[in-house]
């Protein structure tokens, strides 16, 4: 009996069968034990939806970004507790994004028609969010919502904007300068990165003269530069096959030749 009922179906089950009833019983067994990496890590109360969100460095502190009709209600709460330290405003801007600086004391705001950079240490503990707009300390409008980092390294803040990259001190005056500016006839700049490295330094030597690469060494630094790198080359006097043809190498490639300097001269640059 237990032959005929059982042990006969099992045997004619194919590959797949088995495999596809083995996935069901897998499945039903994780759904059923309820495992914690479907569990919220965080969860706050809010009267509006949240539209961005920032950690500080040390995920201490957290800004929320709330959409309250036109505006943008930002909200700094403790992350392990939840409690509100400060509310402030953005007004008639909704947020896109929240980016915090590496110290922790400064955070940007891209939004839908400005953005903005606030000093988080100015702001008091006023109960009206309308009363602390002076921890604002620069804005600009923009056309369309802007991609926005810090860069530690030279202590500055950067954004798109339509095709261009640009950039303004984290510390007054906030003086705008352009970092790079795209094609005629490209797209606009969705996005940008950049790591520690701000400067880069070519000490170009012997294998590149054997090897006639100062062609795609250029194209190399003209793509970095493209990234707003600051492209510099070391030449040492008797690199390449004698003295003077390095200089001759890179003029062929059109390398701009303020950028070519003697080692004494740009021995200061590697620190």
């Amino acid at each position: 009996m237990f032959e005929s009922k059982f042990i006969l179906p099992l045997r004619q089950l194919n590959l797949r069968s088995i495999y596809l009833l083995l996935l069901f019983l897998l499945l039903a067994g994780t759904l059923m034990a309820a495992p914690k990496f479907l569990e919220p890590l965080l969860s706050y109360d809010t009267a509006d939806p949240v539209t961005a969100i920032a950690f500080t460095a040390d995920e201490a502190l957290v800004v929320l970004a709330l959409e309250e009709g036109e505006d943008s209600l930002l909200e700094l709460r403790e992350v392990n507790s939840g409690k509100v330290i400060q509310r402030f405003r953005s007004p008639d801007n909704p947020a896109t994004e929240l980016v915090f600086d590496f110290r922790q004391r400064l955070l940007a705001l891209p939004g839908l028609k400005r953005i903005e950079l606030w000093d988080l240490e100015s702001v008091e503990t006023e109960t009206d969010p309308s009363m602390i707009s002076q921890s604002r300390i620069w804005q600009k409008e923009v056309k369309s919502p802007a991609k926005m980092k810090f860069s530690q390294k030279t202590a500055k803040l950067r954004w798109t904007e339509g095709m261009e990259l640009k950039e303004i001190p984290i510390r007054p005056p906030f003086i705008e300068a352009e970092v790079w500016t795209g094609l005629e006839g490209s797209k606009e700049l969705e996005n940008f990165q950049f790591d520690a490295a701000e400067k880069i330094i070519v000490v170009p030597g012997y294998g590149l003269a054997v090897a006639q690469a100062q062609h795609a060494v250029r194209e190399v630094a003209d793509f970095l530069s493209g990234k707003g790198k600051k492209i510099l080359y070391a030449i040492h006097p008797v690199a390449g096959r004698m003295p003077g043809h390095m200089n001759v190498l890179l003029a062929e490639a059109n390398v701009s030749y303020d950028k070519l300097f003697d080692m004494d001269e740009i021995n200061d640059e590697f620190n």
